[in-house]
């Protein structure tokens, strides 16, 4: 099955306006993998993590928000941000 993508053209003004951007999803494993580990930041990081995300995978992440998550070390935080913006790719102007 192919992988959903999408893709964004930013329209505010100013200078990235126009720019495009193909986000593609991330094979179902490894968008798993990447929420376990950063569930597992985050509870390092002692964000409380309900029960019931713990293998909820990317609804997890979800569920706990993305505030959360800015409570992680930059040293995990970075390289995890880094793997999940592998999905973004930028259009040269067409």
């Amino acid at each position: 099955m192919a992988r959903k993508t999408l893709t964004l053209v930013l329209s505010d003004a100013g200078r990235d306006a126009g720019k495009r951007f193909v986000i593609t999803e991330k094979p179902a494993r490894m968008a798993h993998e990447w929420a376990q580990r950063a569930l597992f930041a985050a509870m390092n990081a002692g964000i409380e993590i309900p029960d019931n995300v713990q293998n909820a995978g990317m609804a997890g992440i979800a569920a706990i928000g993305l505030s959360a998550l800015g409570r992680i070390p930059a040293n995990i935080g970075i390289p995890l941000a880094n793997d999940l913006l592998s999905c973004v790719e930028m259009v040269p102007n067409p």
